[in-house]
Formats: structure tokens, C-alpha cells, sequence
């Protein structure tokens, strides 16, 4: 005897649809929101590409890197209009209008998409009114009497500044193992001249707010050395971008000690005992 097949009624069809769309519905926010985050983050990675691209032209230009802080322009009153790490790369960032102006001594101070990460969600409201800078460049120790042996920006609003090229780089501890620019929540206006605004300093004997991601909490631009770190809302560690352009993601996990030798371009010369593990800075957020 032949036995019956089951088949479907339409109340159980109709209850397999529901079930699968209440499970879709409850499943698609997460694989939204998961696909919005790594939007975000693609979009952060893209912007320090940008700027990595932007200063290594640069330096193959001018043979040396800009300063945090640099003398753009000359004022009728004999003064200098000084600008950030950002205002010498217009021309490199298809901005010829912005650098134009900045040239001619008008310092116009506008919203850029680049210069902003968008997993700085405190700043969204902010973004395209204001000159903010959620990216901070290697200044090394903090303070103007330091030497190249520190870092990579130092300031160029002096009469005698301390230059740094790939050259110097290459003679020493390497492009690929030197800092040159990475996120900071608390970063300040690409307009600032001030370190601790637009740059991220290393000091001898850290702070408890010196590490990576330490301190995430203290607000938007402190205008504070203390917050001159790396830090983000990336889960983990920070973007990071190296000398010689490659980006990498690093754990905020890391030793102190591990960050003092990826900011310092010549270790010995910064007084850094010799050498560091490569692998104690690989991570994957």
C-alpha cells in the first residue's frame, strides 16, 4: 500500500514565513549595525591612507617631513601664519583652493571629511561645521627642546627646527618600524599649532593616561599633553599608520615600553634600550 506524502496546508506555510521573517528581523539589525562598523572602520583606514600618501609626496618633494606646527606664510607685520601637520598637504589632498588661501595669509577653517574618523561618533553633530582632527601625527618627546632622535613632527614655527626624512629614518631604526601618524579621540581643529592638539608624544615615565586607549573618557580635545595618545572607539586598539605607509592595527594590550621604540626613530639615540618583539604589536580587533 502506497503511503501518503505530507504535504504543507497553508496554516503551516503560512507559520514557517512568520517564524523565518521574525528570525530575519531579529538577526538584520545585527548584521546592519556589524556591516555599518566595518564600513566605518574601512572608512578611517582609507582617511590615514590619504594622509600617508599626502606626507610621503611630500617628503619626496621637500626631502623632510612637515612639522606639527609650520610657517605657511609671512604676515604684513612680519609674523608668521603657522598651520598644522595638515595645511602643508593640500596640495596633495586636492584641496589647491585651501591652499591657496592659507598661502595668501587668509587661514580658512572648514569641516573636512578626511581630516575626521567616523567611529568618533561624539563629534558627528560637529563634523562638517568645524576644522576638527581626529588624527594626531608622532611628535615624540613632548616639549620643543627635543631632537630628532624622538620623533618624526616636530615644530617648524622656529627659527632653527628639527628636520626628519626617510632618509634619517632609513639610517636608524627604519621607516617600517616608526610611527608616523594614528587616531586620538581627543584630538583637537586642524587649525591648532599646539602639540598636544594635533599630535601623540611618548614620555619616559608614563602616565596613567599614556597608554593606548587610556583616558577614553575624559571629553573632546582636553587641549591636554596627558591625552597626546593614541586612542579610539575601535574595539581593542587603535589604526595606526607607519613611516614607510603601511597601516596596522595595534592592541592597546601593548607594553609602554613596545610604544616608546614604535615612536622613537632611532632608539639608541632617544635612550631606549636596543630593539623590541615585532609580534608583541600584531593584533587583530
Amino acid at each position: 500500500m502506497e503511503s501518503k506524502r505530507h504535504r504543507f496546508t497553508l496554516i503551516e506555510l503560512f507559520v514557517v514565513i512568520v517564524v523565518v521573517g521574525f528570525l530575519f528581523a531579529l538577526l538584520f539589525p545585527a548584521l546592519d549595525g556589524g556591516s555599518a562598523k566595518v564600513g566605518r572602520r574601512a572608512q578611517c583606514m582609507n582617511n590615514q591612507r590619504q594622509f600617508a600618501l599626502a606626507l610621503l609626496n611630500y617628503e619626496a618633494k621637500e626631502r623632510r617631513f612637515p612639522g606639527y606646527a609650520n610657517r605657511v606664510t609671512k604676515r604684513p607685520d612680519g609674523t608668521w601664519l603657522a598651520g598644522s601637520w595638515v595645511v602643508p598637504l593640500f596640495g596633495y589632498l586636492d584641496r589647491a583652493d585651501l591652499e591657496s588661501a592659507w598661502q595668501s595669509g587668509d587661514a580658512v577653517a572648514v569641516g573636512l571629511d578626511f581630516t575626521t574618523c567616523p567611529m568618533h561618533t561624539l563629534k558627528e553633530s560637529e563634523r562638517r561645521t568645524q576644522p576638527l582632527l581626529d588624527y594626531v601625527v608622532n611628535c615624540g618627546l613632548p616639549g620643543d627642546a627635543d631632537t630628532a632622535a624622538t620623533g618624526v613632527f616636530h615644530n617648524h614655527n622656529v627659527d632653527s627646527p628639527v628636520y626628519v626624512s626617510l632618509d634619517y629614518l632609513a639610517e636608524h631604526d627604519g621607516a617600517q618600524n616608526t610611527l608616523m601618524l594614528s587616531e586620538n579621540l581627543q584630538g583637537g581643529l586642524w587649525t591648532d599649532t599646539q602639540e598636544a592638539n594635533v599630535g601623540m608624544v611618548w614620555l619616559r615615565e608614563p602616565d596613567p593616561c599614556s597608554g593606548i586607549n587610556q583616558c577614553k573618557d575624559v571629553g573632546q580635545r582636553p587641549q591636554d599633553i596627558r591625552y597626546a595618545r593614541p586612542s579610539s572607539n575601535h574595539r581593542g586598539g587603535v589604526l595606526a599608520t607607519f613611516c614607510d605607509g603601511h597601516i596596522q592595527f595595534i592592541s592597546h594590550t601593548i607594553d609602554y615600553s613596545v610604544y616608546q621604540h614604535l615612536m622613537a626613530p632611532c632608539d639608541k639615540d632617544a635612550g631606549l634600550p636596543p630593539g623590541f618583539d615585532r609580534k608583541a604589536i600584531d593584533a587583530d580587533p
